[in-house]
């Protein structure tokens, strides 16, 4: 049930209990203020949900812009240009300025709020390199994502065959028992102790 729903619900019954007993302001104070605890939580929870909503629309922006472009290869001295290139993006965490600089290879970015997701800031990555040309400088994260998890499902499919077959081959070597555990006897004096391997 919603809070809302909830609300609506306690007026009438506030209502009712009014006409009924005129003298019950104290009971009116409970429900203004229940009524008022419910509308701030509903609140909360719409802000919460807007927010994230925004993040996950905001994470998918600019993916299909950046694949229309072409790579271009660039030299030292072009790569250097991009520094004095700086992006302005409005987000909700403000705004974020961006530029590349080719000493580290990497995008340097100033924003108002510490707390920026990543995912945030790689797409502001790809704006970046959309608006200035320059493919080549951004990794595009959703495709090597993909490879990456490729790679791993292959190395795994390929370690449990390889599994497989070496159990097979020592089911096939051995057609007698083997024990686990071989019990080796010794003696100090009036005592047999007993190891295993």
């Amino acid at each position: 049930m919603s809070s809302i729903s909830i609300f609506n619900q306690t007026c009438i019954s506030l209502k009712y209990y009014l006409d009924n007993k005129p003298n019950s302001y104290p009971l009116l104070i409970f429900f203004v203020g229940l009524g008022i605890k419910l509308i701030i939580d509903n609140y909360k929870e719409v802000v919460e949900d807007t927010k994230t909503k925004e993040i996950n629309d905001y994470r998918e922006k600019y993916y299909t812009k950046l694949e229309t472009i072409e790579n271009k290869d660039f030299n030292q001295e072009e790569l250097a240009k991009f520094k004095d290139c700086i992006l302005e993006e409005k987000t909700s965490y403000g705004n974020v300025y961006m530029f590349y600089n080719n000493d580290n290879e990497t995008f340097n970015f100033y924003c108002n709020d510490k707390n920026i997701p990543y995912t945030i800031l790689d797409a502001i990555a790809r704006n970046y390199a959309i608006t200035y040309d320059c493919k080549s400088i951004c990794i595009n994260y959703k495709e090597e994502w993909e490879k990456a998890k490729k790679i791993a499902y292959e190395n795994y499919e390929k370690k449990k065959k390889k599994e497989l077959e070496e159990e097979e081959k020592e089911k096939e070597k051995t057609i007698f028992v083997k024990y686990k555990y071989k019990k080796k006897y010794t003696r100090r004096g009036r005592r047999i102790i007993i190891r295993r391997r």
